[in-house]
């Protein structure tokens, strides 16, 4: 197949690349999301990488796809994955703060207020 016909594929923001970026550059042989290894950088370069790493695993002429169907089924399965792992990490966070929280007004009301 031609490399230009797989740059007329529909490509999309990919959660698994947001969520789950190293497991996808690795399945995808997308490099360019390593850089999200860089610190403070990777804070822009992630958002980069869930943009783009559909396209950089087309553009990728190891990654043998026979059609665009069997390229979507592929990407919409990284797809749902990251996205039922970012609500995952969300219910985690919110219930870690809400444990923190608890935690941080039960020692503030351990210790008895005086009036003067």
């Amino acid at each position: 197949m031609e490399n230009n016909d797989r740059m007329s594929w529909r490509t999309k923001w990919n959660w698994g690349a947001f969520i789950s970026w190293m497991f996808f550059a690795i399945g995808n042989r997308s490099w360019m999301a390593f850089l999200n290894l860089i610190p403070i950088f990777n804070i822009f370069w992630i958002f980069w990488t869930a943009a783009h790493a559909e396209k950089w695993a087309l553009e990728n002429t190891a990654n043998d796809y026979r059609d665009e169907e069997e390229f979507r089924k592929i990407m919409d399965t990284y797809n749902r994955a990251g996205f039922v792992l970012f609500f995952i990490v969300l219910a985690i966070l919110v219930i870690y703060i809400i444990l923190f929280f608890t935690v941080i007004i039960g020692l503030i009301n351990q210790y008895p207020t005086t009036t003067y």
